[in-house]
């Protein structure tokens, strides 16, 4: 069996310095190991992926009404960016580009207004990703627009759910962490899975 590409068997100095670099650069090689092939099928499934976490962030506000655990919060936060700089694998562009090639809207300033404020913040990042969304299956129906007008469409939408993303991080983390900050701390144990080496929990 392919033995995981030695590099992922140890820490990268640089992950914590510039997450979105790393993750571009190391992704698709990670990918290419655990699930050969990948670039038939990352989108859309990347997106679903995403969209599956990002529901996983508020699971308990949802099913008790009591405010999520912030470290629950913070991790699975961090699977939503991994997926969204997946599916960038999947398009052919980088997480790295994608952040850097408009600056980010302006979004709340993280100060508190109240029980229910935060969840209006999330239900932005929900839109964001409704809006990354339409730009696929319009993308893929060739309809209402060029498939670069599309495209483009998908990278403002992925910057959008990451900015609100990061406002409802600075509401509910005591520590205030960002996107690229929760994605290092995500993608650092994920890149050490191996899940041809083991199906079930990726040697966990």
């Amino acid at each position: 069996m392919t033995q995981q590409p030695e590099n992922f068997t140890r820490p990268n100095p640089d992950l914590h310095k510039d997450p979105y670099r790393v993750i571009s650069e190391e992704l698709p090689l990670w990918a290419e190991h655990n699930f050969p092939g990948w670039q038939d099928y990352y989108v859309p499934w990347m997106f679903i992926g995403a969209v599956e976490e990002a529901g996983e962030v508020i699971d308990d506000w949802l099913l008790t009404g009591m405010l999520p655990d912030p470290e629950s919060i913070r991790k699975e936060a961090g699977d939503v960016v991994v997926y969204l700089g997946a599916l960038c694998a999947g398009y052919g562009w980088t997480l790295a580009d994608v952040m850097d090639e408009a600056p980010l809207p302006v979004v709340g300033s993280g100060e508190d207004q109240g029980f229910i404020y935060p969840m209006r913040v999330y239900l932005k990042v929900y839109r964001s990703l409704g809006k990354v969304a339409r730009g696929m299956l319009k993308n893929r129906q060739g309809i209402r627009g060029s498939s670069s007008e599309h495209h483009v469409a998908i990278r403002s939408g992925i910057r959008t759910t990451l900015a609100h993303l990061g406002h409802f991080l600075r509401l509910m983390v005591p520590d205030q962490p960002t996107p690229e900050q929760v994605l290092a701390e995500k993608w650092e144990s994920v890149r050490l899975r191996d899940w041809r080496k083991d199906p079930t929990r990726g040697g966990e």
